[in-house]
């Protein structure tokens, strides 16, 4: 289920899981995620204007453990001068991807439905091809408008980023451990205890 808030957080620390992608680790509030989507604009205004300090951040989480996409930032105290995440209404998201997924429901559909299709129709092979290109159309269509649909309600709901409720990231970071630096301490103490007791000798 899609998710909609805001938060006013430092984000920081911002390292690329991939060069060329736009997904990166970070910490929020001085807790680690490892999935953490923005656009260029949102990624430098985080480096430049907002690094270190304390941002009103609008967060969506589109679900199925996708980990969550900065949508907007802005100075947490006015709420001026916001940086909207433009990737949600590209010509890939609002176009391109639509398309693609309504050509590979109507293939799907071809495969699952031609056998069983056929085989009600039984002799009657031209009516069961018939119906087979309506249906697998019909399919294929939805699926895409489907997918459109979603892409400008997302689209929508950036634009109206003043009617999104507060919210928590916990779920969605993890505590920073600090067991590596007691571990790295603990051979120094016994090197020094050692030392001593040889020198009491």
């Amino acid at each position: 289920m899609p998710r909609f808030f805001y938060k006013d957080c430092v984000v920081g620390n911002l390292q690329r899981v991939d060069h060329k992608g736009d997904v990166f680790t970070a910490l929020i509030d001085g807790r680690k995620t490892s999935k953490l989507g923005m656009d260029n604009r949102v990624f430098h205004y985080l480096i430049g204007p907002g690094k270190n300090t304390k941002n009103r951040i609008w967060f969506y989480d589109p679900g199925f453990k996708k980990g969550l996409v900065i949508a907007g930032v802005g100075e947490a105290a006015e709420c001026r001068n916001v940086e909207r995440n433009m990737s949600f209404n590209t010509q890939y998201k609002l176009a391109i991807r639509p398309i693609i997924a309504g050509i590979l429901a109507w293939f799907a559909a071809w495969v699952l439905l031609t056998v069983p299709v056929l085989t009600l129709y039984g002799g009657n092979v031209r009516n069961g091809v018939h119906f087979l290109e309506t249906i697998t159309v019909v399919i294929g269509c939805g699926t895409a408008a489907l997918f459109l649909a979603h892409a400008l309600w997302v689209v929508n709901k950036v634009k109206n980023l003043d009617r999104w409720r507060t919210g928590s990231t916990d779920s969605y970071t993890k505590e920073m451990s600090s067991a590596p630096a007691a571990t790295l301490n603990k051979p120094k103490v016994k090197a020094a205890a050692k030392a001593a007791t040889e020198l009491v000798d």
